[in-house]
């Protein structure tokens, strides 16, 4: 799963709404919903700005969960 993909899960399962997330991070609306749909690279900085929104550390998106 992308990071993206982990950070709309993410959103979506706990009620967040994207464009509070947008605000917080000061990352543009427009902008912010196209990272969710992947339409749009999503940069490390973008990432720690969403992450500094939710108050969460960046390994919840990108540690990799995938089995050996």
């Amino acid at each position: 799963m992308r990071v993206y993909e982990k950070v709309r899960n993410y959103l979506d399962s706990r009620g967040i709404k994207h464009s509070v997330v947008a605000r917080n991070a000061g990352i543009p609306a427009k902008t912010f919903s196209a990272m969710m749909c992947g339409n749009r690279t999503m940069y490390a900085d973008d990432l720690e700005a969403i992450c500094h929104a939710l108050g969460v550390c960046a390994s919840e998106f990108i540690t990799d969960t995938r089995s050996a």
